[in-house]
């Protein structure tokens, strides 16, 4: 995600905006994941919610450009990478046994289909498109 954070901030021509926002959805997406499991299995749903909430309130107390911004939660982002690399480790070990890329798709493919069949879910998401 830092790495699409500095295509963005640093973009000059309209094909590295759309280059940045791939990069950026895919770090995103591998690190809302990782925040979610951060987040529940070290500090508890209620800090998490906080966790969150003050990252808003900083990005909406900023005085910076858009560009600075950016740039600053780039560098913030490897810096964060960095101690995580140096300081974090599973408090549980997780349980990969038996575990193959088939199973991982099927159950992921099946977890989506679950969510997808039910009315709610499509309801909402419908409402939220219009």
């Amino acid at each position: 995600m830092a790495i699409g954070v500095f295509l963005f901030a640093t973009a000059e021509s309209f094909g590295m905006l759309p280059l940045s926002q791939v990069v950026l959805a895919l770090g995103a997406c591998a690190g809302f994941a990782g925040a979610s499991y951060l987040g529940g299995v070290w500090f508890g749903m209620a800090k998490f919610g906080v966790m969150f909430g003050l990252v808003q309130l900083v990005a909406a107390l900023s005085v910076m450009s858009w560009r600075e911004l950016m740039l600053g939660f780039g560098c913030f982002g490897v810096l964060l990478f960095g101690a995580s690399l140096l300081f974090l480790c599973n408090p549980v070990e997780p349980d990969t046994t038996g575990l193959t890329a088939g199973k991982f798709v099927g159950d992921v493919t099946g977890s989506i289909m679950e969510v997808v069949k039910n009315p709610q879910v499509m309801l909402i998401a419908v409402r939220r498109l219009s």
